[in-house]
């Protein structure tokens, strides 16, 4: 009896860490805390428009549940919150300036402003909703 005991013990060891060992890891919310620069934005059926260099699109998402968005000559402000996946952004605040960018400055706050979901891919992020992608670098 001791011996189907032990191999009982051993079987279901395996199985816990088998278990463990196949549920997907959560992406952390706090991996989007930082200072992101836009690199392209896509919108639906459209190609892929590269920022140009000269051109700053920027996202500081914060600590304390604030971001901020540098759009060219104009500057954003919103809440933001993460649960794994899943993207919550406010209402945002934005200054209306005339950039020479336009009307890229504007596309990226919108992209930014309805992102519904995020993923980390090869160290950039990727912010996607119905409304198009954004893709960012620290």
């Amino acid at each position: 009896m001791g011996r189907w005991k032990g191999t009982l013990a051993l079987v279901a060891s395996l199985g816990l860490v088998a278990c463990g060992s196949s549920s997907p890891t959560e992406p952390s919310p706090a991996a989007l805390v930082g200072t992101w620069r836009a690199t392209w934005l896509q919108l639906p059926g459209q190609p892929v428009t590269n920022v140009p260099s000269g051109v700053t699109l920027s996202a500081s998402f914060g600590e304390d549940g604030r971001l901020a968005l540098l759009a060219d000559c104009n500057r954003c402000n919103a809440s933001w919150q993460a649960s794994g996946s899943a993207l919550t952004v406010g209402p945002m605040a934005c200054t209306l300036a005339a950039c020479p960018s336009s009307p890229l400055d504007t596309r990226f706050s919108a992209l930014i402003g309805a992102a519904d979901t995020w993923e980390q891919i090869n160290g950039q992020l990727e912010l996607r909703s119905s409304a198009g992608i954004v893709r960012l670098r620290r």
